[in-house]
């Protein structure tokens, strides 16, 4: 289900959808097969970009469901998903070897392989080896770069995809929970809004939300 509103001269999209019994919002999407890598960290944390779209700029702790993020983490290519909750957000939580992310809990797995362990702010171990970079991975705890989200770029063995659990991949999404009262609230919204508001409209509606719950 797509949204739109405008921040200036661009036109916003938003995806939802319902699946294993919650409602997701489309926070991150990678698509190799019809773009390009990000341009730098900074792009992978906010861009607008349809096969290069990141709203991680936008998130904070509102955005928590019962003292934990919730995220879904799909592979188009692969049948699976992961679906799990940490209690930071994965830029916020530095990897530390032999570690996962921190609160980590499994819910519905279907990826192991390669230290997975929610995803972090990647150590990019490989970068003056390999000339690597990408802003999270879920070998959390370990220096490999499995299940990358956001790759800047890739080393020459992985050019011209991304690590997904265990094989190359040319597109990721991540997904995060919303509660029913917020999609609500989200899917009421009119159309156009001043830029001011749309840089707070999923931070502070939220939190507006849970008023009346």
């Amino acid at each position: 289900m797509l949204f739109c509103f405008f921040i200036g001269v661009f036109s916003v999209e938003y995806t939802l959808k319902s699946a294993y019994g919650r409602n997701w919002l489309l926070i991150f999407n990678h698509d190799l097969v019809n773009g390009q890598y990000f341009t730098d960290l900074n792009q992978t944390m906010l861009n607008f970009e349809v096969s290069r779209y990141s709203l991680f700029g936008l998130l904070n702790q509102k955005f928590k469901t019962s003292g934990y993020y919730e995220f879904l983490l799909e592979y188009p290519e692969i049948v699976g998903c992961n679906q799990w909750r940490q209690s930071l957000l994965p830029w916020e939580d530095t990897e530390v070897i032999g570690k996962q992310a921190i609160g980590y809990t499994p819910i519905n797995i279907s990826w192991t392989n390669n230290f997975w362990g929610g995803l972090v702010k990647s150590n990019n171990h490989y970068t003056q080896v390999y000339n690597s970079l990408t802003l999270l991975d879920g070998s959390a705890g370990n220096d490999y770069w499995y299940y990358s989200i956001g790759c800047v770029r890739p080393s020459t063995n992985w050019s011209p995809d991304i690590p997904g659990p265990s094989s190359r991949v040319k597109k990721a999404k991540l997904w995060l929970r919303l509660d029913n009262k917020y999609l609500l609230n989200l899917q009421s919204l009119p159309p156009s809004f001043s830029k001011k508001y749309c840089i707070l409209l999923l931070t502070s509606l939220l939190w507006l939300s849970k008023g009346d719950m």
